[in-house]
């Protein structure tokens, strides 16, 4: 589902289940977001304002237990569009793992994330954050 210029979100299903059959089938789902401080041309703080406005949505999706971005978090490496974007992502009811994007800033990162490559597990699946 592409939101618009330079904000991408991907759930791990497609499509809503349509019975409870198909429903009941699926062990968990998360969703994948990358280049979320959105359109290169505009400098808003916190997150792509179309992005934002799913995070409701994505909240009272069933089944979803955790959120993954992919990089280029904000558009400037700085506490200020950092604190913006954390206070956004703050919204999500659950976990969000976050991978350094070449925009987000390697020492702002750094300080704000303990760790910057690591893996987890998920009902047996293993997620690696890079």
């Amino acid at each position: 589902m592409v939101l618009g210029v330079g904000a991408l979100l991907f759930l791990s299903y497609c499509t809503e289940p349509k019975t409870q059959k198909e429903t009941n089938r699926i062990k968990y789902a998360f969703f994948v977001a990358g280049h979320t401080y959105g359109n290169p041309m505009h400098d808003q703080l916190g997150l792509y304002p179309p992005f934002k406005n799913r995070i409701n949505q994505i909240n009272k999706t069933p089944k979803i237990e955790l959120g993954i971005f992919t990089g280029d978090v904000v558009k400037k490496p700085s506490p200020d569009y950092w604190q913006a974007a954390l206070d956004d992502i703050n919204l999500f009811n659950v976990p969000i793992h976050i991978a350094k994007g070449n925009h987000d800033g390697t020492q702002i990162f750094d300080s704000i994330f303990n760790q910057t490559y690591y893996a987890f597990n998920h009902q047996n699946d293993l997620f690696i954050i890079p």
